[in-house]
């Protein structure tokens, strides 16, 4: 179903949500070139990755929406197609189950445990777009691939303006909840353990050679 990339940086993201603190900080130090990039957008801001993070996933196409089932937005002629509301969150859902993270509709009242946060999805006539609530309950948001990193006091709006000038409108707020991922890796972690231990598997360090 994924090409070898696709699978490579699904693992990869899966790895960084096990081992990052959520909900995400607000405190994000990119530097002014990263805020420029093309390396990253909207969705792969939602995952609260830091700038190395980043950089090992830039321009990955797990950020598209829809990778998960090769969604195209571009039609033959080169114009955007964009699928209904319903095909969006659709495409939102799928996706998070290729990645293994549990996702449920909210609202802006709901609260946030460990392990959970909050994203808004939007739409226009000509492209999505994602924001996502951090720690202290700001929103933020990144404008494209090659737009800023953007700060909101306030919780989703029904419609909003980018720093880019577009104007989005909002589609439904989701909690993501990335706890079955950490147990389903602490699961294996013991399988593994359990079949080293049946099969007495010893350390390299503890081998002697010749005797010695």
């Amino acid at each position: 179903m994924f090409g070898r990339k696709k699978r490579r940086d699904i693992q990869v993201l899966k790895g960084f949500l096990k081992t990052n603190t959520y909900p995400p900080c607000r405190c994000i130090t990119y530097p002014v070139q990263l805020f420029n990039s093309m390396n990253h957008n909207c969705y792969a801001h939602i995952w609260g990755l830091d700038e190395k993070q980043l950089l090992n996933l830039k321009r990955s196409q797990i950020f598209q929406l829809g990778f998960s089932v090769n969604y195209d937005f571009d039609n033959i002629f080169g114009f955007t197609r964009i699928p209904s509301e319903k095909k969006m969150e659709k495409l939102l859902f799928k996706d998070m189950k290729a990645i293994g993270v549990d996702i449920k509709v909210s609202n802006e009242k709901e609260e946030v445990n460990e392990d959970e946060w909050k994203i808004a999805l939007y739409y226009n006539d000509k492209d999505f777009h994602f924001i996502r609530q951090n720690s202290d309950k700001s929103w933020s948001g990144k404008n494209g691939f090659s737009g800023h990193y953007q700060i909101m006091e306030h919780g989703p709006r029904k419609t909003i303006h980018t720093a880019t000038g577009n104007v989005y409108h909002l589609i439904k707020i989701y909690k993501l909840n990335i706890s079955s991922l950490k147990q389903e890796t602490a699961k294996n972690k013991k399988v593994i353990d359990k079949v080293k231990e049946k099969l007495n598997v010893v350390p390299l360090k503890e081998i002697s050679i010749g005797g010695k």
